[in-house]
């Protein structure tokens, strides 16, 4: 029986692994620090979707810290934007569509 190589079992975990609000800081950081780019670009991907549900779920240090200062106020100023949107329609009481996350 073959031993299966570490470059495809990296491959596997990047294909397979679901990202959620509970994992998905954890998972940015796993990606970055074991040089799989695939795999962090996901997880950004999915923090900058999420962003809102991120920031419920998690301190805003643990979010700098794993982020960056600049991609979090980047990502805070969008979730804030978008969040006022979504007020000011509501206020109106048209709103056409939610965006994810919020």
């Amino acid at each position: 029986m073959a031993v299966p190589t570490i470059a495809l079992c990296c491959q596997a975990v990047d294909r397979l692994l679901i990202i959620n609000l509970d994992n998905a800081l954890d998972v940015l950081q796993y990606g970055r620090t074991h040089d799989l780019p695939t795999l962090a670009d996901r997880a950004t991907a999915f923090i900058r979707s999420s962003f809102a549900g991120l920031c419920a779920r998690h301190p805003a240090a643990d979010l700098e810290a794993v982020l960056g200062l600049k991609d979090y106020l980047a990502m805070s100023k969008e979730a804030t934007e978008i969040g006022e949107g979504v007020s000011r329609l509501h206020l109106r009481g048209t709103v056409v569509d939610t965006p994810p996350g919020g």
